[in-house]
Formats: structure tokens, C-alpha cells, sequence
């Protein structure tokens, strides 16, 4: 979980300064970073819904890189 936080900055700070060229890549890290620890962790009862909504969020961080990618990343 802290890696994912640690990685959110750099992503921010890439879109922020228009690193065209690093943010593609360290945007969808730290929700991908989030899916695996959860993954890892011990079962709960929401464990399966909370893995799809990251997912789906991951998605959705995907499908904003893209020029259309606002009303598929909306509907994720």
C-alpha cells in the first residue's frame, strides 16, 4: 500500500510538468500496485467486489491515456 502512494507522486508530478513521455507509464502503477495487495491479502467477505472496482478503476486510468478514451474510461 505504501509503494502505491509513494508511486502516486511521481505520476502526479509527470502530469503536472507534461512528461508526456513518463506519465503513460506511472499513472496506472499505483491503482495496479493497490490490485496486487489486495490480491495478496488475506481473504474478507468483499474481497472479489473490491478487486473488480479496482480493476475497473485501472481500466478507467487506462482508457483517460487515450485521446477517446474519456466516455470508455467513464463507463469503467
Amino acid at each position: 500500500v505504501w509503494a502505491a502512494a509513494v508511486l502516486s507522486l511521481p505520476a502526479m508530478l509527470a502530469g503536472h510538468y507534461s512528461r508526456q513521455r513518463w506519465y503513460p507509464l506511472l499513472k496506472p502503477l499505483p491503482l495496479l500496485l493497490l490490485i496486487m495487495a489486495v490480491a495478496q491479502a488475506p481473504d474478507f467477505t468483499a474481497k472479489t467486489s473490491v478487486l473488480l472496482a479496482l480493476a475497473a478503476g485501472w481500466l478507467g486510468d487506462v482508457a483517460l491515456l487515450f485521446r477517446r478514451g474519456f466516455l470508455p474510461g467513464l463507463l469503467a
